[in-house]
């Protein structure tokens, strides 16, 4: 799992694992769009999106993300944007061992597994 997922569910809420939930309901928002109507969320809200209606189509989402730059004061006290670049830290001694495996043994084939394997990760 990722680190930007919340393993909160507002709508069966586990007030013993989560003891601040409640007081951050208080400040939930919820909303129903119309046909047509778009939804703006900035960049690093937490949020969740469920579908209402009774007709074939009518639980079709489109979503389109677009995170632009966060400012770093903010950023900055985001664990998980934290957790994130430190899973990353940790896995640089495996890749660079992988990739010194690799040069030694003259394996070219393996160095393209672990350059393609890093861009699917995002290492």
């Amino acid at each position: 799992m990722r680190a930007s997922y919340s393993q909160v569910y507002p709508e069966r809420p586990d007030f013993e694992a989560f003891p601040r939930l409640k007081q951050a309901l208080q400040h939930r928002y919820d909303d129903v769009l119309q046909q047509g109507e778009v939804l703006f969320i900035p960049a690093g809200w937490w949020h969740e999106l469920t579908t209402v209606g009774d007709k074939v189509g009518d639980g079709i989402v489109c979503s389109i993300n677009r995170f632009w730059h966060i400012p770093a004061g903010r950023s900055l006290g985001l664990w998980s944007k934290w957790r994130v670049h430190l899973g990353s830290v940790c896995a640089i001694p495996h890749i660079l061992g992988d990739v010194g495996r690799a040069i030694a043994s003259g394996n070219a084939q393996m160095l393209s597994q672990i350059w393609q394997k890093s861009k699917e990760n995002n290492v």
